[in-house]
């Protein structure tokens, strides 16, 4: 028994206080089980267990003895959530309330995904893939990652792939990554969803006496991209804009964006390579894992109980 609980409840409740959309919610289906606790119980089993997990991190997530990388490629995915952080108001209670008070402000949780593929491409279903996030500054992030990654013999493994949206924050601390892991080979993926997402802002842009030909435009803009011709991208966007203001405007986003992450960008390169061209687990594990649980309407989270969870 720990904390006066056997295993088997504390799993039970744990379980059920995660698919719940509620810790109340998760009460009442323990109610009808006949396991009668209230909702600070169910809380605090979940941060003490929580806390638990959170010390043996890396430690316990791959057998690293059994686990053969030969011929698979280690897939990381990075990107951002968003959820309401509760922080109790400064300063002393007025008069008139009964409580102190809090902020709720919008913090962005920091997800990451471990998949492992084979020589196809296809996702490698005898290996369980790796789902956390921390609402740590972006160090802490990497940090996280590095005790992940450095469980496991990456020196076997046929590729190393990363896969993100263009936030530079994310790609600029991977050389040192790899470098602590010391890995001189990987390959840089931006996400290709994201990259049409960009492309068509800029498509958006283009002058009313074009509006007509704006779908053409895209698609033809979306060959380009996928091709890597980026020159040619460049050239067509500067001769469409006849408007020295909105040809400033596209050609900046153009070179903030798509310049700077050409590298990244060699959609059909990786495709012929069978290499992953979208960050689509991590994107499916925010939805499921911070959208429907974590970020509910009128739902606040202290730091320390959202990390737990």
């Amino acid at each position: 028994f720990l904390e006066r609980t056997s295993a088997n409840l504390a799993s039970n409740v744990i379980q059920l206080a995660i698919l719940c959309p509620s810790f109340s919610i998760a009460r009442n289906v323990l109610h009808e089980q006949g396991i009668l606790l209230d909702v600070k119980t169910v809380q605090r089993l979940c941060r003490k267990f929580g806390h638990g997990a959170m010390t043996n991190r890396g430690e316990i997530s791959f057998d690293s003895e059994t686990l053969n990388l030969k011929d698979i490629t280690v897939l990381i995915c990075m990107d951002g959530g968003r959820l309401r952080q509760r922080k109790r108001k400064q300063g002393r209670k007025p008069d008139s309330l009964k409580r102190q008070g809090y902020h709720t402000d919008w913090v962005e949780p920091k997800l990451l995904t471990i998949q492992f593929l084979d020589r196809k491409g296809k996702l490698c279903k005898k290996i369980s893939p790796l789902y956390d996030a921390t609402l740590g500054n972006i160090e802490n992030f990497y940090d996280l990652l590095f005790l992940y990654l450095q469980q496991l013999d990456l020196k076997n493994a046929d590729r190393i792939v990363f896969c993100a949206d263009g936030a530079p924050c994310l790609w600029k601390r991977i050389p040192d990554l790899m470098d602590k892991l010391n890995i001189a080979q990987w390959y840089e993926a931006l996400d290709y969803t994201h990259a049409k997402q960009n492309l068509y802002q800029i498509a958006e842009m283009i002058p009313r006496s074009l509006a007509h030909h704006q779908q053409e435009v895209f698609e033809y803009w979306k060959e380009l991209l996928w091709c890597g011709e980026f020159d040619e991208l460049r050239s067509t966007i500067e001769e469409l804009f006849r408007s020295p203001k909105k040809r400033q405007q596209a050609l900046k986003k153009f070179d903030n964006y798509f310049a700077g992450n050409k590298d990244r960008m060699r959609y059909s390169l990786f495709k012929d390579q069978n290499l992953p061209t979208g960050s689509g687990a991590v994107e499916s594990a925010i939805r499921r894992g911070i959208n429907l649980r974590i970020k509910g309407a009128g739902i606040f989270w202290t730091a320390e109980m959202a990390e737990v969870m």
